[in-house]
């Protein structure tokens, strides 16, 4: 039995892969404390691209600045951060593959020094049994609210290429 299918192309919607081989999301913690993409991050995930993968899915990224579990967690919070991550995308098209990103909020796997002192939210008040904080539940207002958010975020994504 061979792996012929590995190396042929895929499409996934309109976009196609060189490949099938894939990066998945992992968290390295390589973003800036701001959130944007900076060097260190966009050699990782550009070496990556240069290894062969058609296809790089960067790390979770928070869809707002109290959504982090990471001090160094991508963000997609603020349209200044589209710069960094059209700089990204560029880079690892450019070194051959596609890139696509994990949207994210951590909900009540944080700790109030991650999310700037702000409170956890999570859709109930039970706390996360490794970070031990009492989240804020989320009232149906909230919910829809983050479910915009997200929408913010992906829109933002698509303005930094990916």
């Amino acid at each position: 039995m061979g792996y012929e299918m590995l190396f042929t192309p895929i499409k996934i919607g309109s976009v196609e892969v060189k490949n099938r081989f894939v990066v998945p999301a992992m968290g390295t913690n390589l973003a800036e404390h701001n959130g944007e993409a900076g060097e260190t991050l966009i050699s990782y995930y550009t070496e990556r691209a240069k290894g062969g993968f058609g296809l790089v899915i960067t790390e979770c990224s928070a869809v707002s600045y109290e959504g982090r579990s990471l001090v160094n967690e991508c963000g997609l919070w603020d349209d200044s951060l589209i710069p960094s991550y059209r700089r990204l995308t560029d880079s690892v098209h450019g070194a051959g593959a596609k890139i696509a990103v994990q949207l994210r909020h951590c909900g009540r796997e944080t700790k109030p020094c991650y999310t700037g002192g702000k409170e956890v939210l999570a859709p109930s008040k039970i706390p996360c049994p490794s970070c031990q904080s009492m989240p804020h539940e989320m009232t149906a207002e909230e919910v829809y609210q983050m479910i915009g958010t997200f929408g913010d975020a992906g829109t933002q994504r698509k303005k930094g290429g990916i």
